[in-house]
């Protein structure tokens, strides 16, 4: 009942914040004839800032009537200390981009119902009930219906794959070093085990066959999240999870601390390279693309173009080859745990401010991108002009019609010869997340991102497709939960502080794991990690998760 009351309460709030700004005006909106204008601030929205508008931008605008200013930055520091000064003084755009764990505490505080600056998406789709199919499909399902803040849906999800990342092997180092199938060919290591004498023969062995004892086996980023397809199979599963009845973060766990025994061993070894705790903004690729380490643990689908060309221009072709999450044996790990992990399919989202002066354009715009026309749209063009469907329903690109388009509209990479072609995917759509397999979904009730590696790098899409194929992915029974009250959500940052930065000292042997290790939970504790965990049981268990 006192839910329900407040639920009551909050509906009068925004009815009445609505009257004030004009957000929800039957004469204004795209049922009638005026045209409507939206202005969104999105991730790469500098790119399409002031620019001519190409024919599927147009074709948009003229489906839904309306009119579409896009603006924005990159999603790196440049994103928040762009949009949050704005937010901050009113200057509201009418959608807005978000990840809400990459900008601290802020989306809570603008999805409060009381406070806020965001819709709740429900209380739209209440107001015209049947209008906005496949964004209540999103948000009514078993992957993404958790996903609320401050008990309201503000986000709508940015589909994308569970995880796109990848192992790569220097397949000539392993041929180099004798590490080889029967029939001579390179043999990608399957477990742990022959993950660590990959390690050890590509750092004693001379791979690059030099002379010189110069290469490592990893250079792993400063993050800790790359080391997780490693982590993964010794037990750890991502974030906070159920462990023998238990919730616990995963850094906190005794799985997380026998694969840091098994990473600080390494490090003795020399198997690692010594500082790779300094390596930022990609150095980990650095290393493997000059030819210093052998193994590479990063994006194997967005990114391949970034590390492939340079590496095949210093090193030559047919040198890399993906492998599967090594698994864990009686040995190393956890015997047959491992994977990468599942991240829940989804990168941030959409939001549409309180002070926008027609939520329901907004709402029929977002509505008809994550539709199967609007994705088809998005995502490659106009039908009969940038592309055609065959007889197996393959997308064939116009490569002639897609290069009319203003510069830069349709990514491009190189065909077999070299020349640089407009074969991906359509840029500005592309920003509305992966395309959504509304097939899967009707099938299995699953929506999943439908990924075409062609439209990702037409030259390396057999080698992207390699990677996405050995991309097995290990979940937490928790994931897309986001439903924490604010006190829990500062101690939840907190305790992740605290036990990552531990991680890479202990690997680098600075802290030890007995009574540093007992340091560090106890510091989690004083942050409130006891609190945290009965807490996220409870939200589980009142959701039905466990």
């Amino acid at each position: 009942m006192k839910k329900l009351k407040r639920i009551s309460w909050l509906f009068v709030v925004i009815m009445l914040f609505t009257a004030f700004f004009g957000c929800f005006d039957p004469k204004n909106n795209t049922d009638n004839q005026e045209r409507v204008t939206l202005r969104l601030f999105l991730n790469s929205g500098h790119l399409f800032d002031g620019v001519e508008k190409d024919s599927v931008w147009k074709k948009i605008e003229e489906d839904l009537n309306i009119t579409i200013r896009v603006e924005g930055a990159t999603h790196n520091s440049d994103y928040y200390t762009t949009l949050n000064p704005m937010l901050n003084t009113g200057d509201f755009p009418d959608i807005i981009f978000s990840v809400p764990s990459n900008n601290g505490t802020a989306f809570h505080n603008w999805s409060n119902q009381s406070t806020g600056i965001l819709w709740n998406l429900d209380l739209l789709i209440a107001q015209k009930p049947g209008a906005y199919p496949w964004i209540e499909k999103i948000l009514n399902s078993d992957q993404y219906k958790n996903i609320k803040y401050d008990d309201a849906h503000t986000l709508l999800p940015y589909v994308t794959s569970p995880n796109g990342w990848g192992i790569y092997y220097r397949t000539d180092w392993l041929i180099n070093v004798g590490f080889v199938n029967e029939d001579g060919s390179a043999k990608i290591p399957a477990t742990m085990d022959e993950f660590e004498e990959v390690l050890k023969r590509f750092t004693l062995n001379d791979p690059d066959q030099n002379g010189q004892n110069d290469t490592w086996g990893l250079a792993p980023g400063s993050g800790v999240h790359n080391w997780a397809p490693l982590y993964h199979a010794f037990g750890v599963r991502p974030d906070y999870d159920i462990y023998n009845g238990e919730v616990q973060y995963m850094y906190t766990t005794e799985e997380f601390k026998n694969f840091l025994a098994w990473a600080n061993q390494m490090y003795k070894n020399g198997y690692i390279y010594p500082q790779f705790n300094t390596n930022i903004n990609n150095q980990d690729r650095d290393f493997f693309i000059d030819g210093k380490t052998g193994i590479l643990i990063t994006n194997a689908e967005q990114h391949v173009t970034w590390i492939m060309n340079p590496l095949e221009a210093k090193h030559g072709k047919g040198k890399v080859q993906f492998g599967e999450p090594p698994v864990g044996t009686a040995n190393i790990g956890k015997p047959g745990a491992g994977g990468f992990s599942d991240w829940g399919g989804w990168w941030g989202g959409f939001s549409i401010t309180l002070a926008c002066k027609n939520p329901h354009a907004a709402m029929k715009l977002l509505n008809y991108l994550y539709s199967p026309e609007g994705n088809m749209l998005r995502i490659y063009g106009i039908e009969g002009k940038h592309y055609t469907l065959d007889e197996n329903g393959k997308v064939i690109p116009n490569l002639e019609e897609r290069a009319k388009e203003p510069s830069n509209r349709f990514m491009e990479s190189k065909d077999q010869e070299g020349n640089i072609k407009p074969f991906g995917k359509y840029r500005l759509g592309a920003t509305f997340g992966e395309f959504i397999d509304w097939s899967e979904f009707d099938e299995k009730g699953v929506i999943k991102a439908k990924i075409d590696p062609a439209t990702l790098d037409y030259y390396y899409q057999d080698l992207i497709a390699e990677g996405m194929a050995k991309n097995k992915v290990v979940a937490s029974s928790l994931k897309n939960i986001t439903a924490w009250p604010y006190s829990i959500l500062l101690s939840m940052n907190r305790i992740e502080d605290i036990s990552s930065s531990f991680a890479n000292n202990a690997i680098l042997g600075t802290k030890n794991l007995t009574t540093d290790w007992n340091k560090m939970i106890s510091d989690c504790n004083n942050a409130g990690y006891a609190n945290v965990k009965r807490t996220i049981k409870e939200v589980a268990q009142s959701l039905g998760v466990i």
